[in-house]
């Protein structure tokens, strides 16, 4: 069963361009003002709405299963910071 997380951001724009630029996610415009990005079937939504009467926080941690670590973290290591 996939699952798909609807995550709050600030800036869907700058959140487009890091998920699409640096990770090389595919990204969209899906409904009602919300960005989906795509990756080896790993989806997330982002929205700026505030459903939550929150701001944005995690208190969990996301796991992306690839194919190749080594692979993905050579793509990235130089575009993003890496804990």
């Amino acid at each position: 069963m996939p699952l798909t997380l609807l995550l709050r951001c600030h800036d869907l724009a700058q959140t487009r361009r890091f998920y699409a630029d640096v990770l090389g996610f595919a990204a969209e415009d899906s409904a009602e003002g919300t960005l989906t990005v795509e990756k080896q079937g790993g989806k997330l939504i982002f929205t700026q709405q505030d459903l939550w009467k929150s701001p944005p926080s995690c208190s969990g941690t996301f796991y992306f299963a690839v194919a190749d670590a080594a692979a993905c973290y050579a793509a990235v290591k130089d575009k993003a910071s890496i804990a």
